[in-house]
């Protein structure tokens, strides 16, 4: 079987997948050449934490034998992906990111599972994430750190962010032409944003939730990690029941799809912008970026403000947080945690849940109330570019949590109300390494924000591509 070049491989997932539907590329030496990509470059990224090339190869050729026989094939037919640790996945077994980790190996998929395997995808494998989801930067104790493929203008190697790391750094890295992740505190929009991609996390319950636990207070969501808008608002459809199965009783997207919006002209909005946290200080470079921005925007007739950002502080929020991770006692405990989860959980459990439940419906109103009446806000994704490797480790646990929160700070809140909100990559700072702005928009109003994003990435140059990671010796994870 014939290698395909890195012309192939640098398609979009739509290209890619249009190409495998209409038989142009088989599923097998499509994702054949994405797992050599991994067994090159993994080693350096650790962006996964285990695949299977067997498993990937016979599921690649039984989508190839399908293809003629379907009246209509799946959006995402035959394209390679991958799945993050904190998603059951038949085939491989689900760490939480965590040596702590109690549950046997479980041999079913969830429902993100499930729905992206009825999107036609093909799971290469599990993807890092911090432990338990808990840190907005991927380095647990069960691997090395997982690192953005982009380089500082030192070559020095940077956080991929977290939660989704792995699926940031897989996607940027070319390890996967698109992956899901999700989005607990800025999960999938903080990856985005370190690695140079859209990510979108959509209204709570417009995806349904992969344990079956209820969407009315949760604070994550799944959502997409794509190299442009058009990719990120399909698999949203994807995701979503829109395009494949059964959309969640959420009210329909204004657009017939998500993907639809992409070419659909937003109409004259209200916006408003800050730059600013009280958190920490915002790169000059990214305040001068989102600045441009906002010149496109008021250029293009949105009604445009400037507004202080929220007032809420850390420790406000803290109880939130703190109880949640000590309900995933479920699947970690004992020994063998890193510090800042175990101090979490210590901590969590003192918490009770009507306390956390009541002080996140205050700050949820409090929110609302700030949003008022924009239709759309706009912030940096994080204050700062991809920090360098270490912001969460030492014996301190809640020093490394506390050294970490800030890069949440722009991005939790719309956990808290559930709003939708979507990170666009706008360039690069001096350091060479991607900057991005946050989109939030109105309950259930993701087209809205895609329709913005979308007219916004036509609008600015496109992003320069990465350093290729150096080559390294096949994976021991290979099976």
């Amino acid at each position: 079987m014939a290698t395909l070049g890195d012309e192939v491989l640098a398609l979009s997932a739509v290209e890619l997948a249009s190409k495998l539907a209409q038989g142009e590329l088989s599923s097998e030496e499509v994702t054949s050449a994405y797992l050599d990509r991994i067994e090159q470059r993994n080693g350096e990224l650790n962006a996964f934490v285990t695949y299977g090339r067997r498993r990937a190869l016979f599921a690649a050729r039984h989508h190839d034998k399908q293809r003629r026989s379907l009246d209509r094939l799946p959006p995402f037919w035959g394209v390679p992906t991958g799945i993050k640790d904190l998603h059951f996945t038949r085939e491989f077994p689900t760490r939480f990111g965590s040596r702590g980790m109690r549950l046997p190996y479980l041999p079913i998929d969830d429902r993100l599972t499930q729905q992206v395997r009825a999107a036609g995808f093909v799971v290469v494998g599990k993807l890092a994430t911090s432990e338990v989801g808990a840190l907005p930067v991927t380095e647990p104790l069960t691997h090395g750190p997982t690192i953005t493929p982009w380089r500082d203008i030192d070559g020095n190697p940077r956080s991929a962010g977290g939660s989704s790391g792995g699926s940031g750094a897989a996607v940027a890295g070319g390890l996967v032409p698109i992956a899901p992740g999700s989005d607990g505190a800025g999960s999938v929009r903080i990856p985005a944003a370190f690695n140079g991609l859209v990510g979108i996390k959509p209204s709570r319950g417009r995806i349904r939730n992969a344990f079956g636990l209820p969407d009315k207070t949760i604070l994550y969501s799944d959502g997409p990690l794509a190299r442009s808008v058009l990719d990120a608002a399909h698999l949203l459809d994807a995701l979503a029941g829109i395009s494949v199965g059964k959309p969640t009783a959420t009210p329909p997207p204004t657009t017939k799809t998500f993907a639809a919006a992409v070419a659909q002209a937003p109409k004259r909005l209200r916006i408003h912008v800050s730059y600013q946290h009280d958190l920490a200080a915002t790169d000059p470079a990214i305040v001068t970026a989102i600045k441009q921005v906002v010149a496109l925007l008021a250029g293009a007739g949105h009604d445009v403000h400037e507004l202080p950002w929220l007032a809420i502080e850390l420790n406000e929020f803290l109880p939130v947080w703190q109880r949640a991770m000590a309900e995933s006692r479920v699947f970690v405990g004992g020994p063998g945690l890193t510090p800042p989860v175990a101090w979490l959980t210590r901590t969590g459990r003192t918490i009770s849940k009507a306390f956390a439940e009541a002080r996140k419906a205050d700050l949820a109103q409090r929110i609302a109330q700030w949003f008022g009446d924009a239709d759309i806000w706009i912030s940096p994704t994080v204050m700062c570019v991809a920090p360098r490797l270490g912001l969460g480790g030492g014996p301190d646990g809640e020093a490394a949590f506390r050294r970490t929160a800030p890069i949440g700070g722009f991005t939790a809140p719309f956990n808290v109300t559930g709003q939708p909100a979507l990170s666009l990559p706008i360039g690069c700072s001096p350091d060479g390494l991607p900057m991005a702005v946050q989109l939030a928009g109105r309950m259930f109003d993701e087209a809205t924000l895609i329709s913005v994003a979308a007219m916004l990435e036509a609008a600015m140059p496109p992003m320069p591509r990465y350093p290729a990671p150096a080559a390294t010796t096949e994976s021991d994870l290979a099976k």
